[in-house]
């Protein structure tokens, strides 16, 4: 079992997330980023889940129930969340 960790980019992006999703109803904030943090703790015991990723030593997993991507790296016990954005966005 891999330690989840969360980078300082990652979790602006929760919270990005949650303040646009809150201008129309804060219920559904809430709803997603918890459904994001939980689904993000899979990772820890599955951390070949994700896709590989174009740029070396990165993967992303896609989320099903609500369209968002969490890229993530593997780096020795832990995984490292380094950037959340929805399907639409553009990667950075």
């Amino acid at each position: 079992m891999k330690r989840l960790v969360w980078d300082d980019r990652a979790l602006d992006d929760l919270d990005a997330i949650a303040d646009y999703i809150s201008a129309d109803s804060a219920r559904s904030a809430v709803r997603v980023v918890e459904y994001i943090r939980k689904a993000a703790l899979s990772l820890e015991t599955s951390p070949e889940l994700g896709l590989a990723c174009p740029e070396p030593g990165l993967r992303e997993f896609i989320l099903t129930r609500y369209p968002y991507i969490l890229v993530y790296e593997i780096v020795a016990d832990e995984v490292h969340v380094l950037a959340v954005f929805h399907h639409r966005q553009q990667r950075r």
